[in-house]
């Protein structure tokens, strides 16, 4: 997912959603913010205690045949599968 979608916190609060939804699902974020890492976002909600942790930050623009190698490594799927 995008960072920054309507507003620069969109994306962070789509994820925290996500997250709440289906806990074990892999999280890549795509930015055009240069030397993002380790990105976390701490929800609003105060009964919330779960911050969204990013698995994985590509800075903008990327390539399709890197996005594909990347989702895959977080999908825990050989490469060859894209084809």
């Amino acid at each position: 997912m995008d960072l920054i979608v309507d507003e620069p916190d969109s994306g962070f609060i789509l994820a925290h959603e996500i997250k709440q939804l289906y806990p074990g699902t892999p999280m890549l974020l795509l930015t055009a913010a240069r030397g993002v890492t380790g990105l976390q976002f701490e929800a609003q909600d105060p009964e919330a205690q779960s911050w969204v942790v990013v698995d994985k930050v590509l800075d903008k623009p990327v390539r399709p045949e890197q996005l594909l190698e990347e989702i895959h490594k977080l999908l825990g799927e050989p490469a060859e599968a894209s084809h």
